[in-house]
């Protein structure tokens, strides 16, 4: 199996821990749903908003590349939230909260696939989000296992999906959503400390201010894989 048939494998297995079930066993979707996306033209600035039970749009306007991402899960239609071959450009903002829909959806009738994909770079032409070809594996999703943190409070392990260009997200955690988004951190405040945390964003979550940064430490445990879940265990 070459590396790119390899990711979308991989990729497979890493969303169905956001569900509950395996995919089944007929062909991979095709491109429409990225050229239903690129024919609605620019989308509204206002909050991505599913009504009864459906997929929020995703949404391409744009004014710098930083805005953009690329989405590899079927944004609507009957197989919605499954893994797909290609890539749906689309803004950072609208595909999280795909992602926090799709977080929580069973996966039995997802398609199986085994097609080549490539890394696409997000970039924002003309207002819309785009993508282009690259080379870059870094574009590609990984899996890391991290200690968790909501505003300044450490909240177990959770395992996350994804890449800095478009985004990370919750795969399973101790005290946050399949699906959450979250940004992979430095931490810690205590001099001499370093850790890396998963800081989740929860929607309606607002984190106290404060003037004076806290003293963060480091967790009292860290966070291993079990199988297919990341676990706390104890720090010696």
């Amino acid at each position: 199996m070459d590396r790119t048939r390899a990711h979308v494998a991989w990729t497979m297995a890493g969303v169905i821990l956001m569900g509950c079930g395996a995919p089944g066993s007929s062909s991979a979707p095709g491109a429409s749903s990225s050229e239903r996306v690129a024919a609605s033209g620019p989308a509204s600035s206002a909050p991505a908003v599913a009504s009864a039970g459906q997929p929020p749009p995703l949404e391409r306007a744009c004014t710098r590349d930083e805005e953009c991402a690329v989405s590899r899960i079927e944004a609507s239609g009957p197989e919605a939230c499954c893994p797909i071959c290609g890539a749906i450009p689309a803004t950072r903002r609208s595909l999280a909260a795909l992602k926090l829909h799709c977080g929580g959806q069973s996966l039995l009738d997802c398609r199986a696939m085994d097609c080549p994909v490539e890394p696409r770079r997000a970039v924002c032409k003309a207002g819309l989000c785009d993508s282009e070809s690259s080379t870059d594996d870094k574009l590609f999703d990984r899996h890391q296992c991290l200690p968790a943190m909501r505003c300044d409070d450490w909240v177990g392990c959770a395992a996350i999906t994804g890449n800095d260009q478009d985004g990370w997200f919750v795969r399973q955690a101790d005290q946050a959503k399949p699906g959450e988004l979250v940004s992979v951190d430095q931490v810690c405040t205590k001099a001499d400390s370093k850790c890396t945390a998963a800081r989740v964003h929860s929607v309606g979550v607002a984190c106290p201010p404060h003037g004076i940064p806290p003293l963060i430490e480091p967790p009292p445990y860290v966070c291993k894989e079990d199988g297919a879940r990341c676990v706390q265990a104890p720090t010696n």
